[in-house]
């Protein structure tokens, strides 16, 4: 049987089906139920929205989405001034101007719902909004690679409700238009570069749709390196330079070339991206950055007066990293050479960040232990060697009794055995030697006519 029933609540409704049988005697009867569909019904009269038809060709057009069940549409006012357009039982607006309307709805009850809209800032029934191109970065891309294509909805709906539309993926725009063969959300790409074809449609109204489209890639992650000049020398700048090839850099410093200067240490680091279409892959490093100075070479210890068993201690100030060598081409780190012959050393201190050098010579002297005043040019002569390097040496001498014999500087070609002239006979005598820098050295020689 049919039956009418007038409603006054809202919601969603199923219709049943009941048959019913009866037996005889003591047996039971039998009811079966069917579901033969469900409804929604809501009779609170609403504008839920306002959107242009710009996507058939109509965007001076409005369709005005409402519930209950309005019976009459109005435009009641333009930018805040009286006016009328009666639309009948018509949802949709045609040739409208550009202005703030306020539209009008009614049921067969009386009962009147107003709502204001910008006509300049309705969407369309169907705009989907172009999504970027979708890409995952992996180590390794030789295999095949699924897509969750359901994280672009977000992006294609833009400002519209996802609970009003619905969204799904195509090969073709034949079958975006279509609405056939939907791709799979976990989809297998076939390609670097895929394009994906996209369909949205309103879940009520359906007088339009929209597509777009966006591509799929496959990139790798990077993995930049960062080549530097060496160390902030003196609060002078150096380069840091991330390797080419990439589309973008991002320095912490807010920097965005690919070389950048820097005068001050600390921990710099550099976000790079590479771009696969509209898309990108990008990577991350870093680079600490020291300060060193130039050195100052303060004061040098020598221990000397043997033949090869010297050695030479240098100090420096500075805050750098440095580097020793007496030759300029063997360097160590340690500030103490040892097991050295006499000589002059010209002393390298190197700062290892090339920071700067400082240099300084160095004398390793040792005295003749005897000498043969003869006439043979051979030893005929005393004197020390390289004293002429330390200009305020002096050398005094002195017979076994410590009669004084004679004195000289760092310039003299050194005693020839004589005193007045006479010559002295073969003996022992000593001498004692004040250094450049006021050490004192007391020994003794032999003079071998």
């Amino acid at each position: 049987n049919t039956f009418k029933q007038n409603l006054n609540f809202r919601g969603t409704f199923r219709i049943l089906k009941k048959f019913e049988t009866f037996s005889s005697g003591s047996a039971e009867n039998t009811i079966c139920i069917s579901e033969l569909g469900t409804f929604n019904y809501n009779d609170e009269l609403t504008i839920q929205s306002a959107y242009t038809m710009a996507c058939v060709g109509e965007p001076n057009s409005v369709f005005v989405e409402a519930t209950g069940y309005p019976v009459a549409y109005r435009i009641i006012q333009r930018n805040g001034q009286p006016f009328t357009i009666e639309n009948g039982n018509v949802s949709i607006f045609k040739n409208l101007d550009p202005a703030e309307y306020v539209f009008s709805i009614e049921d067969a009850c009386g009962n009147v719902v107003t709502q204001w809209f910008d006509f300049q800032e309705l969407p369309s029934i169907a705009a989907a909004s172009q999504p970027d191109d979708m890409i995952q970065c992996l180590e390794d891309t030789t295999g095949p690679v699924v897509f969750n294509l359901a994280e672009k909805n977000e992006e294609i709906l833009g400002p519209l409700f996802s609970a009003t539309y619905t969204i799904s993926y195509h090969h073709t725009q034949a079958d975006a238009d279509n609405n056939e063969n939907p791709l799979p959300l976990n989809y297998t790409s076939n390609g670097n570069g895929e394009r994906i074809y996209v369909r949205l449609s309103h879940n009520d109204i359906t007088i339009c749709h929209s597509t777009t489209s966006f591509r799929l890639f496959v990139g790798t992650y990077q993995e930049p390196t960062i080549v530097s000049t060496g160390t902030v020398c003196n609060e002078v700048s150096l380069s840091l330079t991330a390797m080419g090839g990439y589309d973008s850099y991002l320095w912490s410093t807010g920097e965005t070339t690919q070389t950048i200067y820097v005068d001050k240490p600390g921990l710099y680091t550099v976000i790079v991206e590479k771009a696969y279409g509209n898309a990108m892959c990008d990577g991350y490093a870093e680079i600490e950055v020291k300060t060193s100075e130039k050195p100052v070479i303060t004061k040098v210890e020598t221990k000397d007066w043997t033949r090869e068993q010297n050695e030479i201690a240098v100090y420096v100030e500075g805050n750098g990293s440095y580097e020793y060598s007496v030759d300029g081409m063997n360097w160590q780190e340690s500030n103490v050479f040892s097991g050295l012959e006499t000589g002059v050393y010209t002393v390298y201190v190197n700062d290892i960040y090339g920071c700067g050098k400082d240099v300084t010579e160095v004398v390793l002297m040792h005295y003749p232990v005897y000498f043969t005043p003869n006439g043979d040019n051979v030893h005929d002569k005393w004197y020390i060697k390289y004293a002429i390097m330390e200009p305020d040496f002096s050398v005094s001498i002195f017979d076994r009794y410590g009669k004084h014999i004679t004195s000289f500087g760092s310039t003299s070609d050194g005693w020839d055995g004589t005193l007045n002239g006479a010559n002295l006979p073969s003996d022992d005598y000593w001498f004692v030697v004040t250094r450049q820098d006021g050490r004192v050295l007391k020994g003794h020689f032999a003079m071998v006519r």
